[in-house]
């Protein structure tokens, strides 16, 4: 009998994974992959009770040392605690539409609408009904993150790249009443549909994404990606999908031409924030402008460090999603690509010259890049455990700031 060649022997799951490139995966894992979803729910699960439970724990230590006042309960005290700043923007839209404030406009409907339909049958209360959503949204995410990994670079990589997102600084944001675990639950559900090639499906997903953040567009720059790449850069009917990816947001500026007479008040309520269309470099420059003018001792500093930090992160982890040991197959550029559109999104809308942030908000924004967070699932023992400590420190700091009413992002 002849010997059997390495081909032929059957592959221990951990060993291919160790020694495989990235986008290899095992026969075993391959076969998983394609029978069941229980990995990734029983994965999503744990990382979802996990979250939850270290942001509770950290929000009651937030008490501690403070002066005493009127009793109230833990979940009351939470619940408070959570419900801050565009949670509150979302809860009021939720209950009285887009009339109210001229600031609402620029928060798409996707999220407020299903806040404002749990809050119909279930008896939350406004403060907690946010939070609840989010949270199922969450949980959505992190079982679709799974299964997108796993499928396309096996099952140790899905864990540690669901683990690697669940420890990010501002990863309490996917769970504590915004709209960041929905968008990126859809954009994930999006690139699953299209990587099997159900385009209708991917397109009406890609819609709802966009009904939820502007940035949603840049599902477009996917789904034709994928679509000519699996079909030779040749046009088929099918094709037509994709003009459901820009229809949330065409239906939002419909109600609000209805509604406001202003089918472009969504832009113009940015005012607040000054944010407008720039060159990419811009905010960079502004950023290193304000970091050699001021000192650490200055509160806006290390928002602006952090800030800098994370888009450098991201850029980093999305080159190397192209090139390095860990690089993707030209096949799964999608993902990586997809990350680049919604980083060059984030940075090429920067805060105004009143604001002295001009990259704010964007720790929370780096959430939804999903492909750097599959790339550092990748990475093996020291990076990962340098990355866990120190995210996971800073996650700690971050929520305890924010429970106490500061501002984070």
């Amino acid at each position: 009998m002849p010997a059997k060649t390495p081909t032929e022997s059957p592959a221990d799951d951990k060993a291919a994974d160790e020694a495989a490139s990235v986008g290899a995966e095992s026969a075993t894992e391959k076969t998983s992959a394609g029978q069941s979803w229980w990995p990734a729910i029983r994965t999503g699960v744990a990382v979802w009770a996990t979250s939850y439970l270290a942001w509770a724990v950290v929000t009651l230590f937030t008490q501690f040392g403070r002066p005493p006042g009127k009793p109230v309960g833990v979940v009351d005290l939470i619940r408070a605690s959570w419900w801050q700043y565009d949670a509150k923007i979302f809860t009021r839209i939720a209950q009285d539409g887009y009339a109210t404030n001229p600031v609402d406009p620029a928060f798409f409907p996707l999220y407020p609408m299903l806040v404002r339909a749990a809050d119909l049958v279930l008896p939350l209360g406004p403060k907690f009904t946010p939070v609840f959503v989010a949270g199922a949204a969450m949980l959505v995410m992190y079982v679709l993150l799974y299964r997108l990994a796993e499928v396309e670079f096996g099952r140790f990589v899905a864990i540690r790249a669901s683990w690697a997102l669940a420890a990010w600084p501002v990863a309490f944001f996917l769970g504590i009443g915004y709209n960041e675990s929905l968008f990126i639950a859809l954009m994930i559900g999006a690139i699953y549909a299209m990587r099997r090639g159900h385009w209708w499906v991917a397109g009406m997903i890609g819609g709802l994404a966009s009904a939820t953040r502007s940035v949603g567009l840049v599902m477009a720059v996917a789904f034709a990606y994928e679509y000519l790449r699996q079909h030779g850069f040749k046009w088929r009917w099918n094709v037509l999908a994709i003009a459901l990816v820009p229809s949330g947001l065409a239906a939002y500026m419909g109600y609000l031409w209805w509604r406001l007479g202003d089918p472009l008040i969504f832009m113009s309520a940015q005012a607040p924030w000054g944010r407008e269309l720039s060159a990419p470099w811009t905010g960079f420059v502004k950023v290193i402008k304000v970091l050699g003018s001021q000192s650490l001792a200055e509160n806006s500093t290390l928002h602006n460090l952090f800030d800098l930090i994370t888009v450098l992160a991201m850029i980093v982890l999305l080159t190397l999603c192209f090139v390095g040991p860990w690089k993707m197959r030209r096949d799964q550029w999608v993902m990586p690509l997809l990350g680049v559109a919604l980083l060059l999104f984030t940075i090429s809308f920067p805060a105004g010259a009143h604001r002295n942030q001009a990259l704010m908000s964007a720790p929370r924004f780096a959430l939804e890049i999903f492909p750097a967070f599959l790339l550092l699932g990748h990475l093996k023992q020291l990076p990962v455990q340098v990355y866990a400590v120190v995210a996971l420190m800073l996650q700690g700091v971050m929520l305890a700031h924010m429970s106490g009413g500061g501002w984070v992002g």
